[in-house]
């Protein structure tokens, strides 16, 4: 009965475990393939809210982020993306993602 106890407990202290969700990757043109520096991109739902973020002078872009919840939660974290002359793009990434390519298309200017 001991290790029936014993084993309910640890189960239910791994179960409700904060977790550490990393992203990375790189934003790139999907016409040119070239990275694209100065995107701005948001972290939808996070816990410090919906502050925009910017990927560095080659296009890449890197975050933490501390999730509560229990095993099992979704480990996928929403990002908008937005850049001057490029059409928004809302992607989702899986936590541990290291490689990510976001490919924004450019807006339709020929009106």
């Amino acid at each position: 009965m001991k290790r029936y106890y014993t084993a309910l407990l640890l189960t239910l202290s791994l179960s409700s475990c904060d977790m550490m969700v990393r992203v990375s990757g790189i934003v790139t043109d999907a016409q040119t393939g070239k990275p694209l520096p100065e995107v701005e991109y948001v972290i939808v739902n996070s816990r410090k809210g919906s502050i925009p973020y910017l990927t560095d002078s080659i296009g890449q872009f890197e975050f933490y982020e501390i999730r509560s919840g229990f095993i099992g939660t979704s480990k996928k974290v929403k990002l908008n993306f937005q850049k001057d002359h490029f059409q928004k793009q809302t992607v989702i990434l899986k936590a541990g993602d290291h490689q990510a390519v976001v490919k924004l298309k450019r807006e339709d200017t020929s009106l």
